[in-house]
Formats: C-alpha cells, sequence, structure tokens
C-alpha cells in the first residue's frame, strides 16, 4: 500500500509536470502563431534563411518549439492536401505554381478560387479568399505573411466571428500545428524543462527498482515477429555487409550436416543445443570452473579457451569423468560441489611436503591443498558472520554496501552499478559487470589493507564482535581463547595468549596519553610581546567541507572566521586568526611550501604568519588581490613543537577570504614523510578503538582470517 501511494504520488508530479508544460506550450505558440509559421516557411522553403538556433533567437522563440513548429507545420501541410481544408485549399493551389511565374499566374488562381465556376472541390475559406485578392501576393513568402497575419488575428481577442473560430479550429484539430502532445521524453521541451522531468522520471525508477513494496520485475527478450539471418561483416563494420549467414550451431561442434534454426529467431535452439547432453564441450567448461573455484586453477588453466593452442588438461580423464557426472545428475552445480569437496584430493591438508614440492612445485598434479584468499563477497561475510550481525535472508532487493547505515546482508545482495561500481568492489579484484570474466584476478595492493583497517564498515563490525565479548569471561586469558575461537575457529596457542595480553597490555597504556594529532584548526591571536600565538581555541563544528566556531556563518559572536581544506577566512580582529596548526611527531629537520593567495580586490588584504611555539615567528607576509610565497627554507623541531599558520585581518575583516594550503617535509631524514595540510584536511577522527577491540580488529586482519587454508 505505501508503495503504491508513493508512486501514485510520484507519477502525479510527472503527469502534473507535463500538464503544466503543455498549457504553457499552447498559450506560447498561439501567441506567436504568426511567428512560428513564418519561421517555419523560411526555415523549409527558403535556403537563405539562417539556422534554426538563429532564427529562433532572432524571433526570441525557443529553439526546442520552433524546431516542433517546423516538423508540425510541413506534415500538416502535406497531409492537407488531401483533407481538403477550407483553409489550406488557396495555399495548396498557390504552393503549385511555379516561382518564376508566380507573380503573373497568382492573381488568376486566386480568382478561380473565389469565382462562381471553381474547380476546387472544397470551397476556400471566405477570410483567406479575402486576404488574398484585397491585393494578390507577388511571391510565396508573401502568401505565407497574409496566412501569419490571419492566424494571428483567429487566435488574438479580436477573432470572434464564426468563420475566426473555423480557422482556430483547423489549426488546433489533432495533428494541427497547435495540438500539443507531451510524451515523457519529449522534444518540444528545452534543457532546462527536459533535466526536470528527467529527475522526475527518475524518482519514479527510483521508487519502483528500491521500495520493498515493489513488485519484483524481471527483463524480458521478445523474438522479432520477423527475424531475418544477420550478415558477416566485412573488416568488422557493421555498414558493410558482406553474404547472409543461416542461424545455426557450431560447426566444429555440430558437424557438417548441421540444419538452420527454425522457431522463431533460434534463440531457444541455440540453448537447447548447447545444453545438450551430447555437447562434449559446455559440461566441460562447467565443470571445470567449479573445480577452479574450489582448487584455485582449473584442470584446463584457460576457463574460457579449450582449443589447440590452449594447455591440455592436466587430468583428462578425470575432467571427462566430471563431465559425465555432471550430465548425469541433471546438470546440478549443487551434486557437482558435493562429489568433489567429498573427495580425499579436497580434503587434503595444505602442508608442503619437500619431495613432492621439488617434483611438482605449482603443484599441477594436487599433492596438497592451495592455499586461496576468501573473495570479497565471503570476506565480507566472514566479518559479518563472526561479529555476529550476517543476516542470512533468502531472496530480496540488492542493498547498497558501500553506505552507511551498512547493510548486513550478504554480499551477494550487494547492488550493482555497471555505470558506477562502488570502489570497493575494484578494490578486492570484483570482475567487471560489462564483460564475461572467466575468472577474477587476485592482486595485493595497499587499498586493500587500508579499507581492513580503516573502513567504517569493518570498525563497526570490530565493536560488535568486541562487545560480544562483554557477555563472556571476564579473566584475559579465556577472553583471548573466546577470541580465538570466534574469529579463527580454534583455541589460542600460548604464545598467541602471551602475545594479545602484552598488546591488550600496550594499547591500554598508550590511550592514557594519546599522540596530538597532526593537524589541528582554530582560532586565537599573535602576542607581539611575546612573539607567540595565544588563546589557540579549537574550531568546535565541522561541516563537512569546513571547520568553523559554530553551525551559522557568520557566527553571532566570532563572525566570518573559517578553514577549509585551501584556505579559510579571518576573523573580527587580531584576536580572531585562523590558525592551521602542525605538531611535530618527532625531532628533526624541516622546510616548509606554501602560497598566501588573496583574490578579492575589494578590501584591505590579510597578513599570514608561520609562527614556531619554541622560537617564535619564522616569516610574515601580507597579501591583496595577489599571492605571496610562504617558503621557510629549514627549521629545526622538536618532538611536540607546534608551528602554526595563522592569518589575520590588516584594517579589517572585508573581503579578507583567502587561500593558504601549505606543506611542510621533513628533511635529513629516512624516511622523510610530507605532510600536506590540503591533502591532510578533514572532520573530526572517529573514537578510538578500546584496546579489546583493536585487539579483535588485528585478528581480522590476519591471513588465517582472510584465507582458505
Amino acid at each position: 500500500r505505501d508503495f503504491e501511494q508513493k508512486l501514485q504520488a510520484r507519477r502525479k508530479d510527472v503527469d502534473d509536470y507535463l500538464a503544466a508544460r503543455r498549457t504553457e506550450i499552447e498559450a506560447e505558440v498561439r501567441a506567436n502563431i504568426g511567428l512560428f509559421f513564418l519561421a517555419a516557411f523560411d526555415l523549409e522553403f527558403n535556403p537563405r534563411s539562417p539556422k534554426l538556433n538563429d532564427r529562433a533567437t532572432a524571433d526570441g522563440l525557443k529553439t526546442a518549439r520552433l524546431r516542433w513548429q517546423t516538423e508540425r507545420w510541413k506534415s500538416f501541410l502535406n497531409a492537407a492536401r488531401g483533407r481538403n481544408d477550407p483553409v489550406f485549399t488557396p495555399w495548396q493551389a498557390l504552393a503549385a505554381l511555379p516561382a518564376a511565374e508566380f507573380a503573373a499566374k497568382a492573381p488568376e488562381a486566386i480568382q478561380a478560387l473565389a469565382g462562381p465556376n471553381s474547380q476546387a472541390k472544397t470551397p476556400s475559406h471566405p477570410l483567406v479568399l479575402a486576404a488574398l485578392a484585397a491585393s494578390p501576393p507577388a511571391t510565396l513568402r508573401a502568401v505565407a505573411e497574409r496566412y501569419a497575419d490571419l492566424f494571428e488575428e483567429a487566435e488574438s481577442e479580436s477573432g470572434t466571428t464564426p468563420e475566426h473560430a473555423s480557422i482556430r479550429q483547423s489549426l488546433r484539430a489533432e495533428g494541427g500545428p497547435l495540438s500539443v502532445a507531451i510524451e515523457p521524453r519529449s522534444r518540444l521541451l528545452d534543457k532546462a524543462e527536459s533535466n526536470k522531468l528527467r529527475n522526475l522520471n527518475r524518482k519514479v525508477d527510483e521508487l519502483q527498482a528500491t521500495h520493498p513494496g515493489a513488485p519484483a520485475r524481471a527483463m524480458v527478450l521478445n523474438d522479432a515477429p520477423q527475424p531475418f539471418n544477420p550478415y558477416v561483416f566485412l573488416r568488422g563494420k557493421q555498414e558493410r555487409h558482406g553474404k547472409s549467414v543461416p542461424r545455426r550451431f557450431l560447426k566444429v561442434v555440430s558437424g557438417p550436416d548441421r540444419k538452420p534454426f527454425q522457431k522463431g529467431s533460434g534463440r531457444l535452439e541455440l540453448a537447447e543445443a548447447i545444453a545438450r547432453a551430447d555437447n562434449p564441450l559446455t559440461a566441460r567448461v562447467l565443470v571445470n570452473r567449479i573445480w577452479r573455484h574450489h582448487f584455485g586453477q582449473g584442470l584446463v588453466a584457460t576457463p574460457s579457451d579449450f582449443g589447440v593452442r590452449s594447455d591440455p588438461p592436466s587430468h583428462p580423464e578425470l575432467l571427462d569423468y566430471l563431465a559425465g557426472a555432471f550430465v548425469a545428475n541433471g546438470w546440478s552445480i549443487k551434486a557437482m560441489h558435493r562429489l568433489i569437496l567429498l573427495s580425499n584430493t579436497y580434503q587434503q591438508r595444505s602442508d608442503t611436503v619437500a619431495e613432492s614440492a621439488r617434483l611438482d612445485p605449482l603443484n599441477r598434479w594436487l599433492w596438497r591443498s592451495n592455499r586461496r584468499r576468501l573473495e570479497f563477497e565471503p570476506m565480507r561475510d566472514a566479518v559479518l558472520a563472526v561479529a555476529g550481525q550476517l543476516d542470512e535472508t533468502v531472496g530480496g532487493r540488492p542493498v547498497p554496501l558501500g553506505e552507511p547505515p551498512f547493510p548486513t546482508r550478504r554480499t551477494v545482495y550487494g547492488f550493482i552499478d555497471r555505470q558506477n561500481l562502488d570502489s570497493i568492489y575494484r578494490t578486492f579484484d570484483f570482475a567487471s559487470p560489462d564483460a564475461s570474466s572467466p575468472r577474477r584476478f587476485v592482486t595485493t595492493v595497499p587499498q586493500q589493507a587500508l579499507f581492513l583497517m580503516n573502513s567504517p564498515f569493518l570498525i563497526e563490525q570490530t565493536k560488535h564482535l568486541a562487545a560480544r565479548l562483554e557477555n563472556g569471561p571476564s579473566d584475559s586469558e579465556a577472553r583471548t581463547h573466546a577470541l580465538y575461537r570466534r574469529v579463527l575457529g580454534r583455541s589460542a596457542e600460548p604464545r598467541e595468549v602471551a602475545l594479545g595480553l602484552a598488546f591488550v597490555a600496550g594499547q591500554a597504556e598508550a590511550a592514557k596519553n594519546p599522540p596530538p594529532p597532526i593537524w589541528r584548526y582554530g582560532f586565537g591571536g599573535f602576542d607581539e610581546s611575546s612573539q607567540r600565538v595565544v588563546n589557540f581555541t579549537p574550531f568546535r563544528h565541522w561541516t563537512g567541507t569546513a571547520w568553523q566556531v559554530g553551525p551559522k556563518l557568520p557566527d553571532p559572536l566570532e563572525n566570518h572566521v573559517h578553514l577549509t581544506a585551501t584556505g579559510g577566512h579571518t576573523g573580527r580582529d587580531a584576536e580572531h586568526a585562523a590558525i592551521l596548526r602542525w605538531t611535530a611527531p618527532r625531532d628533526g629537520a624541516i622546510a616548509i611550501d606554501g602560497t598566501l593567495g588573496h583574490a578579492a580586490k575589494d578590501g584591505d588584504g590579510v597578513r599570514g604568519r608561520i609562527v614556531s611555539s619554541r622560537t617564535g615567528p619564522l616569516g610574515t607576509w601580507e597579501a591583496h588581490h595577489n599571492k605571496a610565497a610562504t617558503t621557510v627554507p629549514r627549521h629545526e623541531v622538536r618532538r611536540g613543537e607546534t608551528i602554526d599558520f595563522a592569518v589575520d585581518l590588516v584594517g579589517n575583516e572585508n573581503s579578507d577570504s583567502y587561500t593558504w594550503a601549505p606543506v611542510v617535509r621533513t628533511i635529513e631524514a629516512s624516511p622523510a614523510p610530507s605532510y600536506a595540510s590540503r591533502d591532510d584536511f578533514q572532520g573530526p577522527p572517529p573514537a578510538p578503538l578500546s584496546p579489546w577491540e583493536e585487539y579483535a580488529q588485528v585478528l581480522l586482519l590476519t591471513n588465517e582470517f582472510l584465507f582458505v587454508d
């Protein structure tokens, strides 16, 4: 019921918008009927007429409307020949005259239409005849002008006679130039109107795709009523047809006596031929892929190439046996999984045997189990399972995995947007949804480790996992065993218990005195007597892109002072300088690079200072509608020393927005990290994990958890 109500409301938004545009366009065209008719005439009959866009601009018309009117008038006038419309009978007669003889023959033609012995099947409209007979036109363009004037008169307030009404009826009839019908993707709409309509239709589509109450829908392929044989494309070009090719199965599989398909397009017969029990290829390809899923490598190493150029199967008889069993069991993939998993081959350990490793280092003869890293889907599901959060509901709509609140459904229900594949899939070697992929590549890249260490999803599940321990044993050693059993399915060994307890104790001690963040954001003043920054006050509000005092800007008390990734704005006085603070994580030498910029022509500019908490100012610069390089070639820092990048006003705070994104580089050190304020700019960090939560995350990062062994 909720879905139907929302769907009806959104469809009504579309219908209301179309109705409003239809009314607006009708009024627009009726008010400018003469202009539209003449422009359409010129664009159709006058080779010297400006192009459509230029003509629309010159006449003050919308290009989309003029394009529609030109096409509508052309088709309407062509159809009028067989309609015997009294309004356009004179037009047809005059349009048939040769252009070179028009001026000489037009009076005679008009007289013939108006006279008592007129040969026309339908009498001409009296207002049209009167407009033409008053002063015989010398060109067809002059005829168009008379018609344009008449149309404007009929659509104006003065067109009150029955004759005017009959002209309006002709113009507004279905298919007429004033008959407006707007489809969901109508060409009648300009760019802004089309975008608005597209957004409204998108909301309808989104509701049908995402609402849990929407009916299930499937994409359906229908055969064409009259299928045709395709062509060989010469040199691969679709527009260059070679010989016609009958629709039939592959000769290499079915032999030389194959018959063309007879049922419709042949798609069903093609599917039946592919899945025939006597087709030697299909069953072998599929069981090879199932085998590869369990062993890391197929019996045929190239899962999409069983040709003579590929390597032969490592176990040809086994491949034949599995293919035969697969077909005999009704092509059941589940039965094939069961057959493989219950075999002695699959149930081997992964321990290395020196002699076997010497004879078969790649393990092609399967003398041990291959260790395999979990693919993304089972890895994510495993994290949810050990955290006690996995939703095992079967079926339903796909859900976006990368957006909070993070869904706990199995990963196979993750929504795949082929146009904008979520970065998390690409990070973990997800196969491209736009192409056939016989296998996934396995890479080891930093983004994978960074996801497992910093992903809000994984942090959230880590907290759930640690919370499950709260209801368990309070003894630290027993808790360690419980954590191992939950994550790795076994108890911890004595050395692992000792390492774990030492880790938890160390993290608890470190949490008592956490190191300050490298960058902090706030405001304060510069004391001239001590030559130091004073009264540094951290900003309290994060907008998502900027740090500021409170949710409103300007702040009622502190005014416009704020910081962004690339700069900010000064405060109301010298005591409210915007301050970017860097804290040295270790002793050493640094160099500072940056550019202080002030773009506004108004105001009196800004002043930037770099101030060390240990030695005082390292440099002062001013910028007013220009830029100033802020370079400190070398400075010795001590661990915990702060370097403040403070910007305050010169005279008043009018137009005191500025840009400044300094970079602090460590020199004469290895490794030599660099701290770029723009790249490092961020909002408030998440709450730190507790020691046991960190320990739980460590176990989730182990190879023992992330590999099948």
